[in-house]
């Protein structure tokens, strides 16, 4: 009988994100619930950074709500994931929801929060929302978050 642990767990993760395979990641990991694997926060962090490589927002959605029902608590590393998948699929309200979210469970917003806020704000021609946070976010803001910034503000202005 073969030992599936974390580790092993991880790298299977990291494989069907690879190859695009996110409904594998989301098999893998009904399948360690059902074998009570404790696979943990990182898991599915990557699972959720599995599907934000796949554009799959939803399922990212969906991991997200299953992580209080596993007694886990998500981080910043599984916003921007969250945040990030959205902003990509086009889903910039959803992106501006976790961010706010994310701000509600006590987590500071990184660069890489707010790069991927304002690059929503870009694509939804949302000029204004883009000010509203960099003004509101200014110790995360780095030079790739004002670029962002700056590309919805020119967006916005055309």
């Amino acid at each position: 009988r073969l030992h599936v642990d974390r580790i092993a767990v991880n790298a299977l993760v990291c494989a069907f994100e690879t190859v695009q395979l996110w409904e594998g990641v989301l098999e893998l990991l009904q399948h360690c619930r059902r074998h009570e694997v404790d696979v943990g926060l990182s898991t599915h962090n990557a699972a959720v950074a599995a599907m934000s490589a796949c554009q799959q927002w939803w399922p990212a959605v969906q991991l997200l709500k299953s992580f209080h029902c596993q007694g886990l608590q998500p981080d910043v590393v599984t916003f921007n994931a969250l945040i990030s998948v959205c902003e990509r699929s086009e889903h910039w309200v959803q992106a501006l929801v976790h961010f706010n979210e994310m701000r509600s469970c006590r987590l500071d917003p990184t660069s890489a929060s707010l790069s991927s806020v304002l690059s929503a704000c870009r694509r939804a021609s949302a000029w204004s929302l883009a000010m509203h946070f960099l003004q509101g976010h200014r110790s995360a803001a780095n030079i790739v978050a004002l670029n962002a910034g700056l590309s919805a503000l020119e967006r916005g202005s055309q």
